[in-house]
């Protein structure tokens, strides 16, 4: 039985972690998605290894408690996940530089078609990236 790839969503909006699974399920039926309301939840569950070592982690930086920054702030600490590896391989630069410029471009569009595309498009380059 092939094994789906993990994905981490933090987000505190449940219409847009059910969006976000939604989509992701249709692009890759066989991916897990985890999806968090809070960061200090997800900390929690990462460093008790409760969900598993995600492949790819999809972080809102508006949300209570503690704010996206913080919860990259803490990853970095840990020094093992996906900002960081594509940050310092060189040949990844691109996958990352694409990601950053499709969800910066998408920010201030409301159109449900458009974030489920930007999310098609993102794990599609980093299923490519990683096969």
């Amino acid at each position: 039985m092939q094994v789906g790839k993990r994905f981490l969503l933090i987000d505190d909006d449940s219409d847009d972690r059910e969006l976000f699974s939604d989509t992701l399920a249709s692009v890759d039926p066989i991916s897990i998605c985890h999806p968090i309301p809070d960061g200090e939840e997800a900390l929690n569950k990462l460093a008790s290894n409760e969900i598993g070592r995600p492949d790819m982690i999809f972080l809102d930086i508006n949300l209570p408690v503690m704010s996206g920054w913080q919860i990259l702030t803490e990853l970095k600490k840990k020094d093992s996940y996906l900002i960081e590896g594509l940050i310092r391989k060189p040949s990844n630069h691109h996958i990352l530089k694409g990601m950053l410029e499709i969800v910066l471009s998408n920010l201030d569009k409301n159109s449900v078609k458009t974030i489920c595309d930007s999310i098609h498009h993102l794990v599609r380059t980093y299923n490519q990236g990683h096969n």
